[in-house]
C-alpha cells in the first residue's frame, strides 16, 4: 500500500497493562497507550503472534497508526521522559 510520506516513523514505548484481544487464527491484538521519546502520548495497535508477558515494556516502531515492528525492552533502556510516564 501507499503510505502518507508526511507521517514520520517514531518509536513508541508501551507497557502491557491489559489483556490483548484474541484473534483467530492464533494471535493477539493489543491497543495500548504509550509515549514517544519526547513524552507525548500516542495510542498504538499492534499484533503479536503470542500472548505477551503482562507488565512487559515494548518499543514499538510506529508510522502513524501502522506498527512496523516491536521488541521487548528493559525499563532502564527507555528514555527518561518515557520512564517518568510509565512507572
Amino acid at each position: 500500500g501507499r503510505f502518507n510520506p508526511f507521517i514520520h516513523q517514531q518509536d513508541v514505548y508501551v507497557q502491557i497493562d491489559r489483556d490483548g484481544r484474541h484473534l483467530s487464527p492464533g494471535g493477539t491484538e493489543y491497543t495500548l497507550d504509550g509515549y514517544n521519546a519526547s513524552g507525548k502520548k500516542e495510542e498504538v495497535t499492534f499484533f503479536a503472534g503470542k500472548e505477551l508477558r503482562k507488565n512487559a515494556y515494548l518499543k514499538v516502531k510506529a508510522k502513524g497508526k501502522y506498527v512496523e515492528t516491536w521488541e521487548e525492552v528493559k525499563f532502564e533502556d527507555m528514555p527518561d521522559s518515557v520512564q517518568s510516564k510509565l512507572k
